[in-house]
């Protein structure tokens, strides 16, 4: 069996490699570092972003079961390859968007699917995406080899779990904006979560009717358990730079309604309705938890903290809970 190499950078590389690992016609995987300056670089010194390595996986694969153009597929369809070195919430030169091609062909190809991809009309944004020449492959630590496999706890009794989603953009799941593709690509795919245990918000459709979709949801849910409000056991926050919480944006219209519990939430600044979580419903789970990274601006933390009404999360009080904050430490 005659195979061949293809190397793809497309942000924090456990999840990545988990989408090439499984493809048919793909022999092995591995993670690693390239196209930076230090030789045998550690995880540490590229999580410096001073290296100029990118996070990647070096794919073998079969080409008579699978082609390196149907590579280039998966490769589009598995990050977002308009923002500048950034995928999601992880931001550096690390995690930039880059192919690199191991010989003229990869080379031919790749620049034709990514001018292809450009002129598609699929992302709103143009596509930053670098083609180079295959420089050395650092292989990373053992540890980080196969990562979501070795720790995805998926033994849990993911029948008795129930997923919500908290907010969601209104866009189909396949687009890359999509909070419940990221979900399926780094949690419920890896994990085995049964569908039945996951409830997603139907960003594809009408955002009033999606809205109140899930809301009636909520509530029989509610009922089941004798609720007046589906309490959840634990929401996971994150926090904007711009003090907002789920799809609760500074001055809009979300931030005062106190009477439904998922509202079509339109937000000026982005021209665009989002899917949201109201605050009586966040607000009377039994356990809420801001997740936060260490680049965000410490003085909005603090003033949130201190319950500046000019930011949204300061608005996060459980009324029969608690609230915790995880704050990521600066390398």
């Amino acid at each position: 069996m005659k195979t061949e190499k293809a190397t793809f950078g497309a942000g924090c590389f456990w999840g990545v490699e988990e989408t090439f690992r499984n493809l048919k016609g793909v022999v092995s995987t591995a993670v690693g570092y390239a196209g930076g300056t230090k030789d045998n670089p550690t995880y540490e010194d590229v999580c410096t972003d001073k290296t100029g390595h990118a996070e990647v996986v070096e794919v073998e694969f079969d080409p008579s079961q699978i082609a390196y153009n149907d590579l280039l597929d998966v490769f589009w369809s598995n990050h977002n390859p308009t923002t500048l070195n950034r995928q999601g919430p992880d931001v550096g030169t690390q995690y930039r968007s880059v192919i690199f091609y191991h010989s003229p062909e990869q080379k031919s190809a790749a620049e034709t699917s990514r001018e292809e991809i450009d002129k598609s009309g699929r992302f709103r944004q143009p596509v930053v995406t670098q083609v180079e020449p295959a420089p050395r492959f650092w292989r990373a630590e053992e540890y980080h080899q196969r990562y979501l496999e070795k720790t995805v706890a998926r033994d849990l009794p993911w029948e008795l779990i129930r997923i919500t989603f908290g907010d969601e953009r209104c866009v189909p799941t396949d687009d890359p904006q999509s909070n419940f593709r990221m979900a399926q690509e780094l949690l419920f795919v890896p994990a085995a979560i049964p569908e039945k245990s996951v409830a997603r918000m139907r960003g594809e459709i009408d955002p009033q009717i999606a809205a109140r979709e899930y809301e009636d949801n909520l509530d029989v849910l509610a009922a089941q358990r004798s609720e007046t409000i589906y309490r959840h056991d634990l929401i996971l926050l994150g926090l904007g730079n711009d003090g907002h919480t789920a799809s609760l944006f500074p001055n809009t219209a979300g931030l005062e309604d106190k009477k439904r519990k998922v509202i079509a939430n339109f937000v000026p600044k982005l021209n665009s309705w989002r899917l949201t979580f109201t605050f009586p419903l966040i607000n009377d789970a039994r356990q809420i938890c801001f997740l936060v990274n260490a680049a965000k601006n410490a003085g909005l933390i603090e003033r949130v903290l201190q319950g500046d009404p000019e930011f949204p999360a300061s608005r996060v009080r459980a009324t029969a809970g608690d609230v915790t904050w995880i704050l990521g430490q600066s390398s």
